[in-house]
């Protein structure tokens, strides 16, 4: 993910320490002819939110398959989940820095919903092997945390070889499966997801306004194969609309499809569209969507 850092951008630091937030600085005020979210608004609001670590199939580009995997891959994913979890410490301080290219998600309470916070996501692609060998671990989408990315590649280490993955993929044809671990705290959760719970921690809360899709955004074009073979099916897509009100390709994944095909031409439409994004505060600000597209016979 493309992460936009400039000295005119300074916002709120924030550190947290277990339930503890700390505030490390504040932003400065900006000149009268600048924007008033030329500098980010900090926040006294908190919110406390659990961090889970999510583990997925990745497909052959590396996007995790999400609810795709089936109820079986769904089990072995929880018990990899689970096995994970005992090698990774929380961390003891967690520096934040909340800017507009900050990602936001939901705060966890429903209480909550017309608020936000920063969305702490990061996504480790990796290689189990059956005899619980862990290797290639790589960061696909680093952290807004960094200290975050740093434990997940430590505990991956720690954990390559431990008997509790040992022999987790006896329903796998080959000697090994790519996967992708998953922390966030976005929620809620499906409650069959396989995660484990990480950590709990306070963040900075804003109040928060949804993304809007632009009216003249147009539909996918359907397949010509599929709509000879008369070929139905639905595809689900995750991605992040930026402050800009455009969508970062470089976040796109894949949370359910049958067919591959109708994934592509759902992405080839999405350069063109444009959203009302989402704010904090008031001030613009990045938002993972998740949208559904249905392609049936009898559409336009």
């Amino acid at each position: 993910m493309i992460r936009v850092r400039s000295a005119a951008a300074l916002c709120a630091s924030l550190l947290v320490r277990g339930t503890a937030l700390v505030a490390q600085g504040s932003a400065a005020k900006p000149n009268a002819a600048e924007s008033p979210c030329a500098t980010f608004p900090a926040t006294a609001d908190t919110s406390a939110e659990i961090v889970h670590l999510w583990v997925l199939r990745a497909d052959p580009n590396g996007l995790p398959l999400g609810a795709h995997a089936g109820a079986q891959w769904n089990t072995t994913l929880g018990l990899v989940a689970q096995g994970l979890r005992v090698h990774f410490a929380p961390p003891t301080a967690l520096p934040i820095l909340v800017d507009r290219s900050t990602q936001f998600t939901h705060a966890w309470a429903d209480s909550l919903r017309d608020f936000a916070v920063p969305d702490l996501g990061a996504h480790v692609e990796f290689t189990l092997h059956k005899d619980g060998r862990i290797t290639d671990p790589k960061i696909t989408d680093p952290s807004r945390a960094p200290v975050i990315d740093t434990l997940l590649v430590h505990g991956l280490e720690r954990a390559s070889g431990a008997p509790e993955l040992r022999d987790l993929l006896v329903d796998v044809e080959r000697d090994s499966a790519r996967l992708v671990l998953k922390v966030t705290n976005k929620g809620p959760w499906d409650p069959s997801a396989p995660v484990a719970p990480f950590f709990r921690v306070l963040l900075p809360r804003y109040r928060f306004q949804e993304v809007v899709p632009s009216r003249k955004n147009l539909k996918p074009l359907y397949p010509p194969q599929f709509r000879q073979a008369h070929i139905s099916g639905d595809v689900v897509l995750s991605f992040v609309v930026d402050s800009t009100g455009g969508v970062d390709l470089s976040t796109v994944q894949v949370v359910r499809t049958a067919y591959r095909q109708l994934v592509a031409a759902v992405v080839r439409e999405m350069p063109r569209w444009r959203f009302q994004p989402a704010t904090a505060n008031g001030c613009p600000v990045r938002q993972r969507v998740e949208q559904t597209f249905n392609f049936t016979i009898g559409n336009p």
